[in-house]
């Protein structure tokens, strides 16, 4: 029983890579629209800065709105405040498919 639990999830890991993808943005467009903002400041705010951050952002629904609750992030301390500060709480986003949360990975 074991073996068989062990080599089912294996084989999941290695068929579905997308199972252990860590970037919301290639399925998810508001993923896609905040990292888009968001790499474009960090670029310009950190040009000779190597580092990187996941962020999570937190949802809560209201009608055909996301409405942005909370932002965590993961990595370097000053490109995850940075990222933070730059997404802000209170902020609506129109979705089609609801999620809790989603995860973006930002690097400079």
């Amino acid at each position: 029983m074991r073996y068989s639990v062990t080599f089912l999830i294996s084989s999941l890991l290695l068929f579905y890579p997308s199972a252990i993808h860590a970037d919301d943005s290639t399925r998810n467009p508001i993923a896609l629209k905040l990292k888009k903002s968001v790499q474009k400041k960090i670029d310009k705010e950190f040009v000779h800065y190597s580092g990187y951050c996941d962020v999570v952002v937190y949802f809560n629904h209201t009608d055909k709105h996301a409405v942005v609750e909370k932002v965590n992030g993961t990595g370097d301390a000053k490109i995850c405040r940075f990222a933070k500060q730059t997404i802000k709480v209170g902020s609506k986003f129109r979705y089609k498919v609801p999620e809790r949360m989603i995860v973006i990975h930002i690097s400079s």
